[in-house]
């Protein structure tokens, strides 16, 4: 099959041009090729008529009417991120493959639809994504048929979205921990001695415990003025899940200054509930 080149800057020239034409002057005969964001795209035609192609810098939209269609396939076998609208009564059909194998989507018009594809810089793989949507479902904004309706949500942009905020996530704990920085830097305290302390106890502990809570019970005694250690494994910033020998000694300490249990008592240097509430009081102030 002939293949018609047209760069992403020639046919940008035209743009004008289409804008203002006839509904049926843009026909794709053959399949043509375009260029956005440096990923090359085959546009398919097979007697494909759209209404108008408008190509950006990262995105391109066309908008199709009734009975058209119009499939994308990246030769680089890129993911494709898309979104489709449509005014009327029914759906379009849109089906979108992105495996190892093949990076396609074809959009079939039922009624006036505008697609807006945004090629990425990840490739496809695996078994990948491959969703199918349309149909006779009418439009949400409703109203004897008209309105404008996302139809479908692509997988890649949903995936895209969580990554940024994953990535936002990650920006706003690093600035965290550059806060924790510049305040042990300005006060002179350790790491510990400026950060929260991870949560409650809610289990009673001794020396058999171990896990999340005994961290938390040494972040506690840590910055509460009865240190488990001045350096190495259970000193404020690296504290432990094992509860040792220099936990109970500490743990000990707090239950005599506040009359909790003292040597000889049942419960002295292990974490019962009394010890436990008091913690926990003085954890939330």
């Amino acid at each position: 099959m002939k293949k018609l080149l047209i760069p992403a800057l020639v046919l940008g020239s035209l743009m004008p041009i289409l804008a203002y034409a006839a509904y049926d002057s843009v026909t794709l005969t053959t399949d043509a090729d375009i260029s956005v964001n440096s990923i090359q795209l085959d546009i398919l035609g097979g007697s494909t008529v759209v209404e108008d192609i408008a190509v950006g810098a990262t995105s391109f939209t066309a908008t199709l009417q009734s009975g058209s269609s119009l499939k994308i396939s990246p030769v680089s076998n890129k993911q494709m991120s898309y979104d489709v609208t449509y005014t009327g009564s029914v759906a379009p059909q849109v089906d979108y493959v992105c495996t190892s194998a093949t990076s396609t989507l074809l959009v079939t018009a039922s009624s006036q639809v505008t697609l807006t594809v945004t090629p990425l810089t990840t490739a496809c793989s695996g078994p990948g994504e491959s969703t199918s949507g349309g149909g006779s479902s009418a439009p949400s904004s409703g109203g004897g048929g008209g309105g404008t309706t996302v139809v479908v949500a692509n997988p890649v942009a949903i995936a895209a979205t969580t990554a940024s905020k994953e990535a936002q996530i990650n920006s706003i704990m690093q600035a965290i921990a550059a806060l924790q920085a510049q305040m042990q830097t300005l006060t002179g305290a350790p790491a510990a001695q400026v950060s929260a302390i991870s949560g409650k106890i809610t289990t009673n502990l001794s020396t058999s415990s171990r896990g999340a809570s005994v961290k938390t019970l040494q972040q506690f005694l840590n910055t509460h003025g009865f240190t488990v250690a001045s350096s190495g494994a259970g000193s404020p910033g690296k504290e432990t899940e094992t509860f040792g020998n220099l936990t109970v000694k500490a743990v000990q300490k707090f239950q005599e200054k506040y009359n909790i249990a003292k040597p000889g008592v049942p419960g002295y240097g292990t974490v019962g509930p009394k010890t436990r509430a008091k913690i926990n009081e003085l954890s939330a102030q």
